[in-house]
């Protein structure tokens, strides 16, 4: 594989990401849609739990493998193939997950929180009016 420099490999990496991302979200809709994967609404681990294997097939397997996109041999760093296809895999599938919560893909995003009640602390003084100043009202 033709040795990148840092930038180029960190492009390579986020290209294949977004696109191993895209295919699994894909693939994980038609699979609810169609009723053999579980609705990422009501069962949030099951759906990433899939999601995982699905884009640790296609980013392990698929890319890595056959498509010889490595990760340290991009780098020029010399090293077993296996072990460089793992790690390219990890890299991949852990850059999909983070790009799904960019977009806020559905099952792959954190959790909205509930939002806090707002609460003031302080001191509150209440000053007479100037209205009442100049009538010479007091309450």
């Amino acid at each position: 594989m033709k040795q990148f420099d840092g930038v180029s490999a960190i492009a390579l990496i986020l290209i294949a990401s977004f696109a191993i991302d895209r295919v699994v979200t894909a693939v994980l809709f038609l699979l609810a849609w169609v009723g053999w994967a579980p609705d990422p609404a009501l069962d949030e681990r099951k759906y990433k739990l899939i999601y995982f294997l699905l884009g640790g097939v296609l980013g392990i397997f698929v890319l890595a493998h056959f498509g010889q996109v490595r990760v340290l041999t991009a780098l020029g760093i010399t090293i077993d193939t296996y072990l460089d296809t793992g790690l390219t895999g990890i890299v991949l599938v852990g850059g999909a997950d983070r790009i799904a919560g960019l977009l806020k893909a559905p099952g792959a995003a954190p959790q909205k929180e509930e939002p806090q009640p707002m609460v003031i602390t302080g001191k509150l003084v209440l000053e007479e009016s100037a209205a009442q100043k100049v009538l010479g009202h007091h309450s």
